[in-house]
This record gives C-alpha cells, sequence and structure tokens, in this order.
C-alpha cells in the first residue's frame, strides 16, 4: 500500500534528510571515522536528496503528487532508499509525460488538420513532396511505398477528424501522456482506451432495440424502391475510391445484422449494457464486446430461469 504526498511535501522531507546526512558527514570527518553513522549511507542521502529537490523545482512539479511506501513509526519515508529510487523515476516520467486537457487536444487537432488539408489543396506543395519522396527513394535504393504521400495526408486527416468526433464533450477532461506530436498521440494505444472508456454508456436493452428500430427504418426507407436503388448507386459511382461491394447490397447486409441483433436482445429488455456513445448503432452490435455482453446476459437470463 502507498501513500500520496505531493511536490511540495517531498521537498521538505528530502531538504530535512539532506541536511541532516550533511551534519552527520561532518561529524564523521571530525571524528575521523570513529561514530555509529554510515558513511555510504548519509552520502546516498545527500545526494538523491538533493536529486530530488532540485528535479522538482526545475520542472515545477510541486503540486504533483508522487507515490512513496508509508514509514513506520512516523519516521520521514525518504529515509528509506527504496522510497528515494522511486521517486527519482516517476520524476523521470514526468519529464517525458505531461497532462492536457481534451480541450487543448482539440486545437492541436484542428491546427494540424488545417495544415495538412492546406496541402491536400497545394497542388505544387503535393507535387515537390512527391518528388521529394521519389528522390529518397532512389538515394536509398529502396522500392517505393505502397501509397503515394498524397493519400498518406489524406489518411491522416480521416484519423485526425475521427479523434476530434471521439473527443466532442471531453474537453474538461485531463490526459496523462507522453510528450509527442499530436499523429502520434491520438494513436496511442493508452490514449484510445481512455477516450473509450469516457465515452461508455450505460444502455438498457429496451433502448438499444429503440435504436435498432429507428435505424432498421432508415435503412428500410432508403432502399424500398427502384428509383431510390439507383441514385443509391449513381452517388456511389461518384465516390474517387468506390467500395468492394454495391452500396444497396451494403444497406441489406446492414439490415440483417440489425435485425439479428434485435432478436438477441429480445428477453434482455430491462438487462444493461456498456456501449461507446460516439459509435452508431451498426457499429455497436458488430463489435465483440457487444456480443460478449449479449452472452453474459443470456447466461444470467437462463440462470433465473432455472
Amino acid at each position: 500500500m502507498s501513500q500520496q504526498l505531493s511536490g511540495k511535501e517531498i521537498i521538505a522531507l528530502a531538504e530535512g534528510l539532506r541536511n541532516g546526512a550533511e551534519l552527520r558527514l561532518e561529524d564523521m570527518d571530525f571524528a575521523m571515522g570513529r561514530t555509529w553513522w554510515n558513511r555510504e549511507t548519509e552520502t546516498l542521502h545527500k545526494l538523491h536528496c538533493g536529486q530530488i529537490v532540485e528535479g522538482i523545482r526545475s520542472k515545477g512539479l510541486q503540486e504533483v503528487n508522487f507515490s512513496v511506501a508509508p514509514s513506520r513509526h512516523g519516521e520521514n519515508p525518504l529515509r528509506h532508499k527504496d522510497n528515494q529510487v522511486s521517486i527519482l523515476r516517476q520524476l523521470q516520467e514526468n519529464q517525458i509525460r505531461h497532462e492536457i486537457t481534451g480541450r487543448d487536444l482539440l486545437e492541436r487537432i484542428d491546427k494540424e488538420t488545417k495544415f495538412l488539408e492546406s496541402c491536400i489543396a497545394n497542388k505544387g506543395l503535393i507535387d515537390n513532396l512527391k518528388s521529394a519522396q521519389e528522390e529518397y527513394n532512389q538515394l536509398l535504393k529502396s522500392k517505393p511505398p505502397e501509397k503515394d504521400i498524397a493519400t498518406v495526408v489524406k489518411e491522416r486527416i480521416s484519423e485526425l477528424k475521427k479523434s476530434r468526433t471521439d473527443l466532442q464533450g471531453l474537453e474538461n477532461n485531463t490526459f496523462t501522456l507522453q510528450r509527442n506530436d499530436i499523429y502520434s498521440t491520438i494513436r496511442d494505444p493508452e490514449f484510445i482506451k481512455k477516450v473509450e472508456k469516457l465515452n461508455e454508456q450505460q444502455l438498457t436493452g429496451n433502448e438499444l432495440t429503440k435504436r435498432i428500430d429507428g435505424e432498421l427504418e432508415y435503412f428500410r426507407e432508403a432502399i424500398n424502391s427502384p428509383e431510390k436503388r439507383e441514385r443509391l448507386r449513381v452517388t456511389q459511382s461518384v465516390y474517387k475510391t468506390p467500395p468492394e461491394k454495391d452500396v444497396v447490397t451494403i444497406i441489406e447486409e446492414k439490415i440483417t445484422d440489425l435485425e439479428l441483433a434485435r432478436l438477441n436482445l429480445q428477453g434482455l429488455e430491462k438487462a444493461s449494457l456498456t456501449v461507446n456513445n460516439r459509435e452508431n448503432i451498426h457499429s455497436i452490435v458488430k463489435s465483440p464486446d457487444f456480443a460478449k455482453q449479449l452472452k453474459r446476459e443470456n447466461g444470467r437470463f437462463c440462470s433465473r430461469d432455472r
């Protein structure tokens, strides 16, 4: 079990121990080593505590909490070497990690997206980037990449916009992350996991069924006549990179998925399921986690019947 101490509290403890160590080392010099103090221990106290005080002050971490093992009988917890080493390690972690709000992340995403979109809009710049990429490949005598630079930029824009959507409503939340460029940040598994957790919502089986019914009505309406089907295919034909399947086939498959999910939810109207509030209902019912929850809740339902 550990206790939390602020950087300010750590400084006070470290300075006290360091000053005491300096006095004891002076006593040892005066007594020519004929004392019961251990020179190596006191030297380490002086060294480590000096590094701790300097580290906290130079990084401005006086208000940051540090974890230390509690001491026995109320003694200074920094007298234990393990606590000194632990604090120094936490200082190192604070050097490469920082706290940032959802609002700050959104601003960084918007700035990066604007820059990348300006690159796409500027044909001359894209051509220059392509030429630079080709020269680089020739210099290294390497194979050309599978994707050209314009495609890579477009994919990055798409990822940034998705992250922006996921962060909406989380402006006041704080994230502790490694110091990195925004693109690396939004791909960090730790960041993705926290955003997903913050976007989780508890819905009953009845509420999910209503959302499924609304989506089914929308999809069925979209393909309920030959004219509407043809319009969808015309729209799909103008895509620069059309999907492999016919758009009507895609919608019909989604309808089947939703109907199956609706069937699986029967009898679970009052069950509580955890879903990602940012996902559309089709993505929710197709997720492996949703399938696990359904299996678990159906198991409970069967147990009650027995």
